[in-house]
């Protein structure tokens, strides 16, 4: 009856590890955190849809300088009625604004007619004018035109530390994935192992009791702790496997196509090369505050908003437009003096400035709860810093000590396993060494892990997972 126990054991054991082992295939591919981040840069459309946000200010700022631009103009009127031509008017030229506020015009003028307005009397072949335009109070600091393009160039910054902004946070995600993976991988590792190990001894057991020099009793122990690790294996394989198509939701193909990841890639199991440079910055906290980009982008709608307030501060003084135009006529253009002209000024100013008074001092408003943002932003990043800085300082204490202590655990069990080797010691306490000796492996990858973690959690708090 025993030894039927044990051969019904013995199958149960085979008959599930070769039903598990099938799909366990040899990993040679190592994917290094790296290079899985150049992957999530390349084609993962969130990074995809903020450059377009990118090009998009882009093109905004572009359409910001057509404001500018020199323009063709044409006006023809023409009036005829009882077969008389009352009028034909003619206005051909070009217009050319600057961003000095100042605007030039130049142009071609020939009109006729029975009833024309003797102020559009010119020459039988035409005149020529040209016309400068020169603002004397409000306009001469900033107008509509030049704010716009300001704003415009400067939205292209803002823009920018968006998309940095949005890389930090996708990074981190996809990096805290990959240190999951990372941790599932090499809890796996250990699982397998524990179980070759189970499977080794639970063999020296039968040959032992078929020798008579074991009872049965612990053939059938070895077993149970045999299927035990089997699924404690199976478990760790299915974290891995959940954990390889977490990851591959940040992987996509350049056809903005999903991609999975193949069975054949494994992380690097290695303390990433990045801890150094995490840890070591030689930069000081205010200077890494400064270049975070949500202090940058802060920052950059601060400098919005004070165009703004520019603009309107120039809308409380009055507008007055001087006007010059030298005339020249088109018959004999190469005699024509400066005794020829027409000028004259414009001024407009409300009397109260209820609307002006009113957006300046909206303006300023906005100013004042973007500032109040912009420091609150920098105290909470600078706190977010120090309790990252602090996390590394404790995870990296947690590991070194348990890194040494694991190495007592280790010797326990090899001094039992020496033990039972030579038949001083039972099979329950060579198990239990064991197993001690295996949950602390676990236990210092999950330190590894939480080291890990807290270096990128540090590079997330100042802001830098962009730039890898």
């Amino acid at each position: 009856m025993k030894r039927i126990v044990i051969i019904f054991i013995a199958i149960l054991i085979s008959w599930s590890t070769a039903s598990f082992a099938q799909k366990d295939t040899v990993n040679t591919n190592v994917m290094s955190l790296k290079q899985f981040y150049e992957l999530v840069y390349l084609h993962h459309p969130l990074v995809l849809r903020v450059r377009l946000n990118v090009d998009n200010a882009k093109s905004m700022k572009l359409a910001a300088k057509g404001n500018f631009d020199p323009k063709l103009f044409y006006q023809f009127n023409d009036k005829n009625f009882n077969d008389k031509n009352y009028y034909q008017l003619n206005n051909a030229g070009l217009s050319i604004p600057t961003k000095y506020g100042v605007d030039f015009k130049t142009g071609y003028e020939n009109n006729e007619g029975y009833f024309l307005n003797p102020e559009n009397t010119t020459p039988l072949k035409g005149l020529y004018y040209a016309q400068v335009s020169v603002p004397l109070a409000q306009g001469i600091m900033t107008d509509e035109r030049r704010t716009i393009l300001k704003q415009a160039q400067i939205n292209i910054k803002a823009t920018q530390a968006e998309l940095d902004i949005q890389l930090n946070e996708l990074f981190y995600k996809a990096g805290k994935s990959y240190l999951e993976w990372q941790l599932a991988f090499a809890n796996l590792g250990i699982y397998k192992e524990a179980y070759t190990l189970g499977k080794q001894r639970f063999e020296a057991m039968k040959r032992s009791f078929e020798l008579g020099d074991r009872p049965a009793i612990d053939t059938v122990e070895a077993g149970i702790q045999v299927l035990d690790r089997l699924a404690g294996w199976q478990q760790a394989e299915l974290e891995f496997k959940n954990k390889s198509i977490d990851l591959s939701g940040f992987l996509w193909l350049s056809n903005n196509t999903p991609a999975l990841l193949d069975s054949s890639i494994i992380p690097d199991t290695k303390i990433n090369s990045l801890i150094d440079k995490a840890t070591n910055d030689p930069k000081d906290a205010n200077e890494i505050i400064a270049l975070h980009p949500n202090i940058k982008a802060a920052n950059f709608k601060l400098e919005i908003l004070n165009a703004e307030k520019k603009l309107k501060m120039e809308k409380l003084k009055p507008l007055i437009n001087l006007n010059y135009n030298p005339l020249f006529d088109a018959a004999n253009v190469n005699t024509s003096t400066f005794n020829n002209y027409k000028w004259g000024v414009s001024v407009n100013f409300p009397l109260f400035l209820r609307k002006e008074r009113g957006d300046l001092m909206s303006a300023k408003l906005k100013i004042q709860q973007s500032q109040l943002e912009l420091d609150y932003k920098k105290n909470e990043i600078g706190n977010k810093i120090k309790m990252s800085q602090n996390d590394i300082q404790y995870s990296t204490n947690q590991l070194n000590i348990f890194k040494n202590n694991i190495k007592n655990y280790e010797a326990l069990w090899t001094a039992e396993k020496r033990l039972f080797d030579n038949g001083e010691s039972s099979l329950f306490m060579i198990n239990s060494r064991e197993n001690t000796f295996i949950n602390a492996r676990i236990k210092l990858n999950d330190y590894n892990y939480k080291y890990n973690k807290s270096v990128l959690e540090l590079y997330y708090a100042k802001g830098q997972l962009q730039n890898l």
